[in-house]
Order: structure tokens, then C-alpha cells, then sequence
């Protein structure tokens, strides 16, 4: 089974094959999963893409969402990463509360509930990961 990392800590997410959603064993957040996992070419792109993401290397991360996106223009998940991307989110620790706390780093003109690629991670996406996005 793929493993997949946390987008806030990078962490292992604990999750059984197809669900929508996992846990991070680092830090207990939620998170949304991509589906398909089990196709080991897709599960690799999505760690490359997340390392670089993490690593605020927003724009290598991006392409490889899109790759991901060229074979299947449905994938909710690769829009909100785009989303992700776009926006330069990291999510900074608060000295105060311990929690990660997502933080933009690249700010945009247009408001995101405009974004395409978000309306677009809205449309495809269950309802498990719609509450999450």
C-alpha cells in the first residue's frame, strides 16, 4: 500500500485503501487523500508533488499536479493542491497553541472561492472531502 504524507508536518497519514480521508500519526489532523493511491505511478507523483509543496517549491509541486491532472481531469484532490500551490499555503506552527495554522505566502488579487482549480476540487470531490476543502 502507497504511503502517504502529511500536508502539514509531513508525517505518515494512516488511512485503509479508498478512503477519502486519513490521520496524521504525527499530529492527529485530518486530511483529504487523493484517490487511486493503489496505482503506484500516481502514488509517486503525489509524493514528489507534496515534498516540493511542503518545501514551499510551489511551482515544481504544480507541475506535477498538472501531470497528474492530464490523466484525469476529475482528480479533486490535485485542483485543491493546485489551490494549495497557488496560494503558497504552509501551515506555520503557533508558538502559542501548538496547532499548524495554514498561512499564505502568495498572495492573489482574486478572493480563492473564485479560483477555478478550487470550484473545480469542489465539483469533483465526495462530501467527505468537500467539508475538509
Amino acid at each position: 500500500m502507497a504511503v502517504f504524507k502529511c500536508k502539514m508536518r509531513g508525517g505518515t497519514i494512516d488511512f485503509e485503501q479508498g478512503d477519502a480521508v486519513g490521520v496524521c500519526d504525527h499530529c492527529g489532523t485530518k486530511q483529504s487523500l487523493p484517490a487511486g493511491l493503489d496505482d503506484e505511478k500516481r502514488a509517486n507523483l503525489y509524493d514528489r508533488a507534496n515534498h516540493f509543496r511542503r518545501n514551499n517549491e510551489y511551482d515544481k509541486a504544480m507541475g506535477i499536479y498538472e501531470t497528474i491532472l492530464n490523466e484525469d481531469k476529475t482528480d479533486a484532490e490535485a485542483y485543491w493542491s493546485l489551490v494549495l500551490c497557488r496560494y503558497g499555503v504552509e501551515y506555520v506552527e503557533d508558538p502559542a497553541t501548538r496547532k499548524r495554522v495554514p498561512t499564505v505566502n502568495r498572495a492573489q488579487y482574486t478572493s480563492v472561492f473564485a479560483d477555478e482549480d478550487y470550484k473545480s476540487a469542489l465539483k469533483y470531490a465526495d462530501a467527505l472531502r468537500k467539508s475538509i476543502y
